[in-house]
């Protein structure tokens, strides 16, 4: 007859429960590292980016890709989103490698962030294809006077010609 105290139902359950916990942590872990999975938005990696030159005052991020659709459009005011550092006279600049804004494909223009859809946005309405892969640099001078700059050079996926000359200096 095997003796158990009252005890032993009530532990063998929290042992269950820490055991499935550190399952599901090692899961969650595999599921975050697939790329692919809400990480591809354009302009989301670009606020992401320029949050981080933002906090860094003043350089260029490192490359990053992704790939741009066909009819999209990526504006100075979405790009900045929750960072409340930077005011509505600071100035961004879309500098387009050549090779992209052949023919209209992808057209950059500078601006500010007062949320006009002229100035300082990033136009994909000319691509041939539906999409194209895209790597871009964010640049910051969080101290030039009187506005901040900031510079995202966009450039094909073949050539660094753009993304190396990228600058945080007003062009």
């Amino acid at each position: 007859m095997a003796l158990r105290g009252q005890a032993f139902d009530t532990m063998m359950l929290v042992i269950s429960v820490i055991v499935a916990l550190a399952i599901l942590a090692v899961l969650l872990n595999i599921i975050g590292n697939i790329t692919g999975i809400g990480q591809g938005d354009p302009s989301s990696l670009m606020h992401t980016q320029l949050k981080n030159m933002v906090t860094a005052g003043y350089g260029c991020s490192s490359p990053q890709t992704t790939t741009i659709t066909r009819g999209s459009s990526i504006f100075a005011k979405q790009i900045q989103g929750d960072i409340a550092s930077i005011q509505s006279t600071d100035k961004l600049e879309f500098s387009v490698d050549p090779s992209l804004s052949n023919n209209g494909g992808i057209v950059g223009t500078s601006g500010d962030f007062s949320g006009s859809s002229t100035q300082g946005s990033l136009k994909a309405s000319g691509l041939s294809s539906q999409s194209a892969q895209i790597v871009f640099v964010v640049c910051a001078n969080t101290q030039a006077t009187p506005n901040q700059i900031f510079n995202i050079c966009v450039g094909p996926t073949t050539s660094s010609s753009t993304i190396t000359g990228c600058s945080p200096q007003s062009q």
